[in-house]
């Protein structure tokens, strides 16, 4: 298989899972979409990169297949299953719990919310200047970046409450997105970005603008095609333009010829195509990574690490390979194939593609809690092409609480209980 077919049929896979749900938020059509992509970038030639082997191109053939067809089993499921609630919801609820105006109490806590958040931020930026000042190279994030790298370097993992801002705050302007919160919703989301972008990084930044853009074309129910890209056009030029800004800042750029902006566009092309040529090595030589610790539910060894039950060292970071650009990065199919074998990490994509697609259609059906948690869900296609983040699991068991917290706050009439 070539290049060419692989990109035909990625093509053809997308248009068919459109045309099975007519959203654009349908899993299997986002995985073959961010493939599809991936690939055409690949294929314009824009960076020299290693030629893929054909069995590279045979194997994303497989797993976007495959990833479709556990989408397309998932809606065996039946409905009357799919409709359970975690909270009562409301007769009148379709994706937002209330969409009259809010209680006394309820827009004392949103004040609250975003003072927390506003001097969080606060301080995050404070921090972002003060580590900036013992780093090198130019600008604020190159400094700041190269005292993180130093730290990695050494072996020292220093982690604060201002780690975990970016995603709390993503998590509350989802909410309020959700609730149609008006004003306090726009600070909160302006609140958020500036978070991801001093903290969070480019990650931090991807996970923000799916999660928002996911809710905001399902709460104004604008998931077919052309709606939802007349509406998130903008949204996804300014994404692009961001992210590439932030990964020219993160690299130094003394020694670069080129204009800063041809830097940032070079650097953003192997990014995206990059991972495609480490996944290759790994397809051509497996046996260079092998023996790795456990990846897949490395989160819960760590816990039973933590008790003494069992000996478990996460997994280290990624290797550098060379295509002939470096890159740290293999997509999301690398640590499947070093946890359960190449043939069975496929088997993994059909897994993946059924209990997401289960989530869709419970937040189609309705429900704050349902579309906040799927809004949150979608980052991880995006990152297919990139790493796993599908087992980031404490992402998700943090939003579903946060959520869980945040509506059972919500509903408490705390004049009544008091």
């Amino acid at each position: 298989m070539s290049v060419e077919v692989l990109i035909i049929f990625l093509a053809v896979l997308a248009l068919a899972n459109y045309r099975f749900r007519r959203s654009v938020l349908y899993p299997p059509f986002l995985f073959c979409g961010i493939w599809l992509f991936d690939l055409a970038i690949l294929r314009l030639n824009l960076v020299d990169m290693y030629p893929l082997h054909a069995i590279t191109l045979n194997y994303l053939a497989a797993g976007a297949a495959l990833f479709s067809v556990g989408g397309a089993l998932a809606f065996l499921v039946p409905s009357w299953l799919i409709q359970i609630h975690l909270l009562p919801t409301p007769a009148s609820d379709s994706h937002s719990i209330d969409k009259r105006r809010p209680r006394k109490s309820v827009r004392r806590m949103e004040f609250l919310i975003i003072v927390v958040l506003l001097a969080s931020v606060v301080v995050q930026i404070r921090n972002l200047i003060q580590v900036a000042s013992q780093g090198f190279g130019e600008g604020l994030f190159r400094r700041a970046q190269s005292v993180a790298e130093e730290n990695v370097n050494n072996g020292v993992e220093a982690r604060s409450f201002l780690d975990y801002v970016p995603l709390i705050a993503v998590y509350i302007a989802v909410l309020f997105l959700l609730e149609r919160r008006g004003r306090a919703s726009w600070i909160v989301t302006t609140l958020a970005l500036v978070s991801c972008i001093v903290r969070g990084g480019k990650g931090a930044l991807l996970i923000f603008v799916s999660a928002l853009m996911s809710a905001y074309l399902i709460n104004t129910n604008r998931e077919r095609f052309l709606a939802a890209l007349k509406s998130a056009r903008w949204a996804i030029l300014f994404f692009a333009i961001l992210f590439a800004g932030l990964l020219g800042t993160e690299k130094d750029t003394s020694s670069v010829q080129t204009s800063v902006v041809a830097f940032a566009t070079n650097a953003t092309v192997q990014y995206i195509v990059g991972p495609l040529g480490a996944f290759d090595k790994v397809l051509t030589h497996p046996s260079d990574y092998t023996g790795a610790p456990h990846h897949t539910f490395k989160m819960f060894l760590r816990v039973a690490s933590w008790f003494g039950i069992i000996s478990y060292s996460p997994p280290s970071f990624n290797e550098w390979a060379f295509v002939p650009f470096g890159t740290n990065v293999y997509t999301l199919y690398k640590p499947f194939i070093a946890d359960f074998g190449t043939y069975a990490a496929l088997g993994v994509m059909a897994v993946i593609g059924f209990m997401h697609t289960l989530l869709f259609r419970r937040a189609s059906t309705g429900g704050l809690l349902a579309v906040y948690m799927f809004a949150l869900s979608v980052n991880p296609i995006f990152m297919a092409i990139f790493d796993d983040v599908y087992t980031a699991f404490a992402i998700y068991i943090n939003g579903l609480l946060f959520g869980i917290l945040y509506m059972t706050l919500r509903r408490i009439r705390w004049s009544q209980a008091a």
